[in-house]
Parts: C-alpha cells; sequence; structure tokens
C-alpha cells in the first residue's frame, strides 16, 4: 500500500528550513580559520585560539583539534569513549566520525574520509577539509605562505525580489503560481528546479514547495495530513474550498506559544502545491506576513514578477566556484550531494534519465584517456551481458576541447526499458571532468554534452580533488556468532536487531542477511521451499502491478566456499521496473543463515552476481 500523501513529505520538507531559520539565529555569521601547519595558535573568527597544532597525513589531509571546529562554526559536539566516536551537528548536518574509520555519516548517508580521525595526546583530531565543505565552507591552500584558510560566508542580504521592478506580485510561469511581492522579505533559497522558494525576514519565513501527488491520493488525504502538521496547537483557521478554476484550496493557521504556523496546500491538474509560513508571535508584521501568504494562488499573472528561469525548453546550471554550467531539460531537478565537486541531475519525468558532472585532479593515473578506458571496461563487467551493448572509446569534443567518449546501449524490456548511457572525459588545465548522461532519447544526451562549459580552476585555491578515496581490500564483518568478508566497494548501510542481520551494498545492488536460531538443515530447506513458492511469494507481493516469476531450477543446491547451500530465484516485475532475488540458506551448527540478493535486471549476471556469491562463500 503505498504511503498517503506526498504532501506530508512535501510540507515537512520546507519546514525544515523555517524550523532551522526560527531556531538558529545567529548560525548565519561569518566563519573564518587562519592558520599554518603546525601552529598551536590559530585565528578563527578573528581571535586567536591556542589549540594542539594541525598536522598532515597521508596525502595531505590536515587534522585539526575538534575544539576548532565547534569554536569557529558553533557546532554542538558529543563524544562515545566507549565506541570512540564523535558527533558535529550544524545546521542541517550531523556528522558522525569514528576514530581509525576512514567512513563518515553524514545525516542518513556514508562519505567516505581522505584519512581518518585521529587520538593525539588525548586530543581529538578530525579532518578539516571535509567537515568544512560538509559545512559549506571553502578551504583554500596558499603555497606562498603555506597557510590554510577556511571561509563560510553568511547568506547573503540577498536584494528583495521587487529589485529592479515595481510588480505588485511575483511568481512563476512554469508553475503557474503568484503572490503578493514580499517586499519585507528576502529571498533565501530557490532550488534549481524552481520547486522550492524561500523567503525570511527577521521575524519567519515562507515556503512554497510543488510535488507531484500519488494517483490514488485524495483532497481528503492532503486535508488530513495538513490538519496532523498542526497537532495539538491552537487552530484559528481550518477551511476548505474550490478556487474560480476548480482547484482544491486548504487552509490552515495554528499556533503555539512562540509561532504562528499558516499552512495552505492548492491541489491542481496532479500537482500538490504547498505554502508553509512561520511567523514569531510577537512580531510586528505577522499581519503582513500573514497576508503575503494568504495572497498565494496556483495562477500565474501578466503583471508578476516572473522567477521562472525556462529559456527553450531547458534551464542552465550554473556553479561559480567550479567553474562548470550546462543546460538541461525542464523537467530536471538537481540532487543533493555533500560534495563541491559533483553534481547530479534527474528526470522527474523519465526514471532512464539522469545527468552526473565530476571534476578531479589531473595526475599520471587521472586522465580524460585513462578514466575513459576504465570507466567503459567497468560498466561493462557490471551490466547484464545479454542486453547491454558499447562502443570504443571515441574523439570527441566537449567544452570547446578535445575529448574522449564511449556509449553504452541497453535493450532491456523491464527496467528503464532502451536507454543510453554517454560517458564523455575532457581537461583544462589541472583537472579532468567528467560528463556522464543516461537517457532514453540519445539525442537529448547529445544537446547535454554539447552545452557544458568549463572555465580553467586556479589550482591554488581548489586544492587536490583525489578520484577515489574508498576502502581497499576486502574487510571482515561480525554477523551474530559468524563472520562474513565484505568485497572491495561493498558497505554496510543498515545493522538491525542486535547486529544478528544486515544489509550490504554497492550502491546498485544489495545483500540482506540474518542469522536466525534453533535452525536446522530439513527446517532451513523447507523454509525455502515455502518462501519461494509462486503462491508465497504472490502472496507477498503480488498484485495488478505485479508479476512475479519463479526462475527455472529454484531450488536447488549449490557449494560455496565448502559449504552446501540451499538456492532459488525470483523475478519481480513491477509497473516500472524489473527485479532479480537469489535466497541463499544454509545451517552452521543450530544457527540459520538466509541470504537474499537483489538487483535489477540490467545488472543480471553481471560482476556483481560474482561479488554477491563471495560475500555468501565468505560465510564462516
Amino acid at each position: 500500500m503505498k504511503n498517503k500523501v506526498t504532501a506530508v513529505v512535501a510540507a515537512l520538507a520546507v519546514a525544515c528550513p523555517l524550523c532551522a531559520f526560527a531556531a538558529e539565529g545567529e548560525a548565519a555569521d561569518r566563519v573564518e580559520i587562519d592558520f599554518a601547519v603546525g601552529d598551536n595558535v590559530l585565528m578563527v573568527n578573528g581571535e586567536p585560539l591556542e589549540v594542539t597544532a594541525p598536522y598532515v597525513v597521508g596525502e595531505g589531509t590536515t587534522l585539526v583539534p575538534v575544539r576548532v571546529i565547534t569554536e569557529a562554526f558553533g557546532a554542538d559536539v558529543g563524544w562515545d569513549g566507549d565506541t570512540q566516536t564523535v558527533t558535529l551537528d550544524y545546521p542541517g548536518v550531523s556528522i558522525t566520525l569514528r576514530i581509525g574509520s576512514a567512513e563518515a555519516q553524514v545525516n542518513d548517508h556514508t562519505e567516505q574520509l581522505a584519512a581518518a580521525p585521529e587520538l593525539y595526546e588525548g586530543v581529538t583530531m578530525v579532518p578539516l577539509r571535509f567537515i568544512s565543505e560538509t559545512f559549506d565552507a571553502s578551504v583554500n591552500w596558499d603555497s606562498e605562505t603555506s597557510r590554510i584558510t577556511v571561509v563560510k560566508e553568511p547568506h547573503e542580504e540577498q536584494a528583495q525580489i521587487q529589485a529592479g521592478t515595481d510588480k505588485a506580485y511575483v511568481g512563476d510561469s512554469y508553475y503557474g503560481w503568484s503572490m503578493k511581492n514580499p517586499t519585507i522579505m528576502e529571498m533565501e533559497d530557490r532550488s534549481f528546479d524552481g520547486r522550492e522558494t524561500f523567503f525570511a525576514n527577521e521575524s519567519g519565513g515562507i515556503a512554497i514547495a510543488i510535488a507531484e501527488m500519488d494517483e490514488d491520493d485524495t483532497a481528503d488525504d492532503v486535508y488530513n495530513s495538513t490538519r496532523a502538521l498542526v497537532g495539538n496547537m491552537t487552530i484559528s483557521i481550518a477551511d476548505r474550498s474550490t478556487d474560480e478554476n476548480g482547484n482544491t484550496m486548504i487552509h490552515f493557521r495554528a499556533k503555539n506559544n512562540e509561532t504562528t504556523y499558516d499552512l495552505l496546500a492548492a491541489i491542481k491538474s496532479g500537482e500538490l502545491y504547498t505554502v508553509m509560513t512561520i511567523c514569531n508571535n510577537d512580531a510586528a508584521d505577522m499581519e503582513d506576513i500573514m497576508d503575503i501568504a494568504s495572497s498565494f494562488s496556483v495562477s500565474a499573472r501578466d503583471d508578476m514578477y516572473d522567477m521562472s528561469n525556462i529559456e527553450n525548453g531547458s534551464r542552465t546550471f550554473t556553479d561559480e566556484y567550479m567553474g562548470v554550467s550546462l543546460k538541461l531539460p525542464a523537467d530536471y531537478y538537481s540532487v543533493e550531494l555533500d560534495s563541491t565537486n559533483r553534481f547530479q541531475f534527474a528526470s522527474r519525468n523519465n526514471e532512464a534519465s539522469y545527468v552526473a558532472l565530476s571534476v578531479y585532479s589531473k595526475s599520471d593515473t587521472v586522465t580524460a584517456e585513462k578514466l575513459a578506458a576504465a570507466d567503459r571496461e567497468y560498466n561493462i563487467s557490471v551490466m547484464n551481458p545479454s542486453i547491454t551493448s558499447a562502443t570504443e572509446v571515441v574523439d570527441t569534443k566537449a567544452a570547446g576541447v578535445p575529448a574522449k567518449q564511449y556509449t553504452l546501449t541497453v535493450n532491456g524490456a523491464g527496467t528503464r526499458g532502451k536507454f543510453v548511457m554517454k560517458d564523455t572525459f575532457f581537461e583544462i588545465g589541472d583537472y579532468v571532468y567528467n560528463l556522464g548522461c543516461q537517457t532514453s532519447v540519445e539525442s537529448e544526451a547529445d544537446a547535454i554534452i554539447a552545452s557544458v562549459s568549463a572555465e580553467k580552476l586556479d589550482a591554488g585555491s581548489v586544492g587536490t580533488i583525489l578520484k577515489d578515496v574508498s576502502p581497499v581490500g576486502d574487510r571482515d564483518l561480525e554477523l551474530g556468532s559468524a563472520e562474513l568478508t565484505l568485497p572491495e566497494g561493498w558497505s554496510v548501510i543498515e545493522a538491525l536487531s542486535d547486529s544478528d542481520s544486515a544489509i550490504l551494498t554497492n550502491g546498485n545492488a544489495s545483500v540482506t542477511v540474518m542469522e536466525l536460531d534453533g535452525a536446522d538443515t530439513q527446517n532451513m530447506q523447507s523454509f525455502l521451499n515455502d518462501i519461494s513458492s509462486h503462491d508465497s511469494l504472490w502472496e507477498q507481493y503480488g498484485g495488478d502491478d505485479t508479476l512475479v516469476t519463479i526462475v527455472p531450477g529454484s531450488v536447488k543446491t549449490a557449494e560455496l566456499g565448502g559449504r552446501t547451500f540451499y538456492t532459488s530465484e525470483a523475478r519481480f516485475e513491477y509497473e516500472d521496473m524489473t527485479m532479480y532475488d537469489t535466497l541463499y540458506a544454509a545451517v552452521i551448527g543450530n544457527k540459520g543463515y538466509l541470504f537474499n540478493y537483489s538487483r535489477l535486471d540490467v545488472y543480471y549476471g553481471g560482476a556483481y552476481d560474482e561479488a554477491a556469491e563471495a560475500i555468501v562463500s565468505s560465510l564462516k
């Protein structure tokens, strides 16, 4: 059953920056750290700070005392001595680091570090660049003075949206909305695709978000979900109406002891428009803020200031720090990444379509030619060989310079259908650029590649950007009373039930493994026979939009790692994708072990299958 209403997700998503704005207050002050490696007195926000001297490890990673981060950014720090884990909390960002581990948890995902945190003479030393850039600061190295400078500017006091125009209304002609010009506020943020817009002043803020509704979502669902957002607050407005164009409009206003919340939801042509307004109860301009929010309409006006950035069906993405730009179709949105050198975009209208642009420092091993060859070889190895073909690497042009390119075509009937992947590599100055386009329409990829531009970067300012900093070699994983070996490139994304089960992934495929008490060979075989039966799978996963097929040969036995496993395989054909699941079951003593290896059909029969089998074989 689908979750009811994407509206709730949209409203909560826009509420987060508003709540952060209201709660954090002074978090937007300028941050500056200035020092030379080896100094034990650092200049932090203009004041001297005496600490254990920063030092360099590995390939140029500077470690600094965690106190430098807390003093500079005002981040909250937590320390768990038992697990040797440090946690840094900053508005919108939570980082968890473990002494000796090159993996960092950033919000809800894992990132790799160039060097692990260390304990040095009882002081926790953490990687400066990683934390600073995750907190959206820039890190610069001055080779002439051998000094490092970290700077984070406060949100610019952006010109009010009405600057340069005397129009009384603002809006977006592409999405078809308008409201009174918020002359008393500043536009703090607007997403690349224009679906999220945030205005604020010292009293509060207005956040506008647009999200697609599920087919089975109703106006009642939206009303109930919006009502749930105000909880037990004092409600002064609870309206539901229809505008002159037949669009459903839902409006709630509520307050607690400190804050007034105004929630507006509008349903138009399968899209849900949400406007969340938060204002301090004692604000002198509350009435004006609420008047602006209440003027929101899901109709564009001829006399409005148009914020749409669509031109000839495309939007232009620009990143000044990395000096890159490219044009993308109007339905593409930016995928948020905690990185300054990687950019990713996806299509809302076509799941097969996405674009990724990465920038790396050039070296003997990182060149356009070598990356193109290695990337082609890797993709060929992991893709389903029965439906995949690839061209050789050819010479072309991108961003006005010579480039290397190959095209991979997938003739699938399941996930994503037929699509092409075009990977283009080029060099400008000291850096290598990789632009990858995947789409079901090859001409769309060609147009995106033709639009890319890149400025020559100053290596002294940008610094070194490593291509891959992932754990090297196999790693052991304890699972209850057993142990597994994770191949290079695989990691644990979730440990469950006191570590007697876990979900492992390489980013494109997953293995779920469970340890079961009181198992024997006979009941494990019966268990696998039962859950692998067509009726059982149909009961769990079947439906009007799902076709479950048991792959011929299930259930059978296989010798893996000197141990007998019972295995079975099933194919799940959903409305928008096809998945293959392979089950493995074995018994050691009185413990049963169940592995479920899951991947899309485009990876079936590729190198991921071998890696998953290696994980199963490593059980001991």
